[in-house]
């Protein structure tokens, strides 16, 4: 494998990988049956492949069968859908990124592994986490997280 430079994060789900780049753009590479690589199909690819419709993105969080991405404070996430983990209120799995809805000011983000739910930070002060069907986010506001579920939180984001 070949043609991964310039990678300021990397996420590894359970078959497939995706990795940020210094341009803001992010690729992935693996099996794409549930269109975890976000490239507008559903066929496998062992080299890395654009994610369509990205730029800006400041960071990534990939889950077992999906990713998200953020940009300029907006989560958009691709892949495994069958519990709400992407876009509020539906549940089909997409090949494109789909923007998460009624979120903005995201500043990092994060998933379970078990992919039933995605949480991101919201301008440092309030977490909201959605999946399972949801039709809105539940908001936490920090004060009432502790400390180690902020750096948990927090963790997801790596050191260029």
């Amino acid at each position: 494998m070949g043609g991964v430079t310039k990678v300021t994060q990397i996420g590894v789900g359970f078959n497939d990988t995706c990795a940020l780049l210094t341009n803001g753009t992010v690729s992935c590479w693996g099996v794409n049956g549930e269109g975890e690589l976000g490239n507008c199909n559903y066929t496998n690819s062992l080299s890395p492949v654009t994610v369509t419709g990205l730029a800006n993105v400041s960071q990534i969080s990939t889950g077992p069968y999906g990713t998200c991405a953020i940009s300029g404070g907006i989560v958009q996430c691709w892949g495994y859908h069958s519990a709400g983990q992407l876009d509020l209120g539906a549940t089909t799995n997409s090949n494109t990124p789909v923007v998460v809805k009624k979120l903005s000011g995201a500043t990092q983000i994060n998933q379970s592994y078990d992919f039933s739910y995605r949480c991101a930070l919201l301008h440092s002060t309030t977490v909201a986490c959605w999946a399972d069907g949801a039709t809105a986010p539940t908001f936490i506001n920090t004060a009432h997280v502790t400390s180690a579920a902020k750096t948990k939180l927090a963790a997801t984001k790596l050191a260029a």
